[in-house]
């Protein structure tokens, strides 16, 4: 399924627990539950759990735009710190 992979040893880990600390910040900032965002944004709460749990490594793009428009987070913002593996850019 395209933006869901889950795999412990995806070359995403690292940069999606990036994104997923982000989000998790930017709602606590804001004084939201996950329950909060989830309804907000749309997205299934047991998806935003596991966004900012680190089990989903490759978050699909829509549901991060869902989450960032939720939270007012611009998308450059929250991917400012986000590079892809080295071994997509060597392909």
């Amino acid at each position: 399924m395209p933006g869901r992979r889950s795999r412990e040893n995806s070359e995403w880990r690292d940069e999606s627990i990036k994104i997923a600390q982000t989000l998790r910040q930017a709602r606590k900032g804001r004084g939201l539950t996950q329950e909060d965002l989830a309804v907000q944004s749309g997205v299934k709460l047991s998806s935003l759990r596991a966004i900012e749990d680190g089990r989903v490594t490759e978050p699909g793009i829509f549901k991060v735009v869902l989450l960032a428009k939720a939270l007012s987070i611009d998308l450059n913002d929250l991917l400012r710190n986000v590079h892809p593996p080295h071994s997509r850019l060597d392909a």
